[in-house]
């Protein structure tokens, strides 16, 4: 897929899917869906209807991220088949991470993941 195309791809994902993207695009390692809730925790990151990860059971935040999760991997944004193993799609990372650079986001989540 080419540079325009993925990046329009990103721009019509709802927030929630970005900001996984963004996070794992940067993570340079596969996360768990508790690593991955782990940072959006941290970095205070709400569902489109404004629920948080940190209230509830653990279960009740895996439910709020399996619709993103089940969307990005549809799309073919996420590797994989199955939301055990979370990477972005190899040939999709230097394109989001330039992004995500270039709209000045990449310090604030690149700290979060030094800290898990």
């Amino acid at each position: 897929m080419t540079k325009p195309t993925v990046i329009k791809k990103y721009e019509a994902l709802p927030s929630l899917e970005k900001k996984i993207l963004q996070i794992l695009s940067i993570a340079y390692a596969k996360l768990t869906q508790t690593q991955l809730v782990d940072c959006l925790v941290s970095l205070n990151i709400k569902t489109e209807n404004g629920e948080r990860f940190d209230s509830g059971t653990k279960r009740a935040m895996f439910k709020l991220l399996r619709n993103a999760l089940d969307n990005l991997l549809r799309d073919d944004l996420l590797n994989g088949k199955s939301r055990s193993v979370l990477v972005v799609n190899r040939g999709y990372i230097e394109i989001l991470t330039r992004h995500l650079v270039a709209e000045k986001k990449f310090t604030a989540i690149a700290g979060i993941l030094q800290k898990n």
